[in-house]
């Protein structure tokens, strides 16, 4: 696993890396649709952390560029029995389309949830083309841990939060507490590929 980076300027910015997606999508000053247009651009390696601009609680969230089984993903705008509604199906046949020919969507914003589990928060039409194809999806997880290991008292639940660049920066591996995500990947290797200079 590729730890988090020690020093700010060696993340990804999330305005950053706002501001280079949505520069796919513009041209000569008109917007076009993500739906309607395959992302052609170079994304970041795999093992990229990304560094959220906004400081709340405990710090500034931090996420992890990773590649998931799309199966694995919680999604919330399918039906019970993981269906999009009909409105939806035609933009994910699309991207299965799109990852059949070989191109990568922009990958999805995922949330560990405090028992573990990976809940999508956006790119839900991506989850079900990726189903589809048969591939793997590219996602930037955020990681859920204990926001004051040590603590609490035994009978009482830790309070959860998102990984944050201070939480890493002043307690190193033990903020990864209560994070099975983490736990997962660690002693994982996370293929690492030059930086596409973002």
């Amino acid at each position: 696993m590729m730890f988090p980076p020690g020093k700010e300027g060696e993340y990804l910015a999330h305005e950053e890396w706002r501001a280079y997606l949505h520069s796919m999508y513009v041209k000569q000053g008109v917007a076009q649709s993500p739906r309607l247009v395959p992302f052609a651009k170079a994304l970041p390696p795999l093992g990229t952390w990304r560094l959220d601009d906004c400081r709340r609680s405990y710090g500034r969230e931090i996420a992890v560029l990773v590649s998931v089984d799309p199966w694995r993903l919680v999604g919330t705008e399918s039906d019970s029995m993981g269906r999009l509604c009909p409105d939806l199906c035609p933009d994910a046949d699309r991207y299965c389309e799109w990852m059949l020919q070989g191109l990568a969507p922009p990958p999805v914003e995922v949330l560990e949830t405090a028992d573990g589990k990976l809940k999508l928060q956006d790119g839900h039409r991506r989850q079900m083309g990726a189903l589809k194809a048969g591939r793997d999806l590219l996602a930037w997880v955020s990681p859920t841990v204990n926001a004051d290991p040590g603590s609490r008292h035994i009978e009482e639940d830790p309070t959860h939060w998102g990984l944050t660049f201070e939480m890493w920066r002043d307690r190193g591996r033990a903020a990864f507490e209560g994070s099975v995500f983490l736990a997962a990947l660690l002693g994982q290797e996370l293929r690492i590929e030059p930086a596409p200079g973002l």
